[in-house]
């Protein structure tokens, strides 16, 4: 890292300021999420739970946590 090597895979200064941003932003815009969308995301998407399980887990049924998510991601990814 740092090196002037050109197979050096390693990101610059102005990349890693770029993805430093980058992730700031999303996580600004996941924490302004209601707190269900949320957990829908967390428990889908980065606990890899199937649509059961969230459903049992928030207390509902497996196709309101299909929708849940599907408009989460939407607010997410506009947010």
């Amino acid at each position: 890292a740092g090196s002037l090597d050109p197979t050096d895979s390693a990101p610059g200064p102005a990349t890693r300021a770029v993805l430093g941003e980058e992730a700031t932003r999303i996580e600004s815009a996941f924490a302004r999420l209601p707190a269900a969308d949320r957990r829908v995301i967390a428990l889908r998407q980065f606990e890899q739970l199937p649509a059961r399980e969230v459903a049992r887990r928030m207390g509902t049924t497996e196709g309101a946590v299909h929708a849940r998510y599907r408009r989460a991601l939407s607010r997410w990814s506009t947010g």
